[in-house]
């Protein structure tokens, strides 16, 4: 069953929730916000890339009624970034969820977001 947009914004407030109980959560954005690299890697951290690219692309789509990515998988980067403990209780987790519930969406006409 594909999740609906109010589960969306919930796992989102949880995400953001979760980076800022493990102090991941900038009050700065970088300097530039323009990449080519997967993640912005390039140009900031992957918790940046949550916080200023992710984060407000998933709330454009949800408020603008734009369809939603088809699939994600951000679980990867996430094992790999963070490695303390706290992190991979708290962020790891809703993560996850968000990629297991746009893995069960309907695939018809939608994007994918890496």
């Amino acid at each position: 069953m594909p999740c609906s947009r109010n589960e969306v914004e919930s796992l989102l407030q949880q995400l953001q929730d979760a980076l800022r109980a493990c102090a991941r959560w900038s009050a700065l954005p970088p300097s530039s916000l323009i990449s080519q690299a997967p993640f912005a890697c390039d140009i900031m951290s992957f918790e940046q890339w949550l916080q200023f690219i992710f984060i407000p692309k998933m709330h454009e789509y949800l408020h603008t009624e734009k369809t939603l990515p088809q699939a994600m998988s951000l679980s990867p980067m996430a094992q790999m970034c963070f490695i303390d403990q706290r992190s991979q209780q708290r962020i790891l987790p809703v993560l996850a969820s968000l990629d297991r519930h746009f893995c069960q969406q309907d695939h018809s006409q939608q994007d994918h977001v890496t």
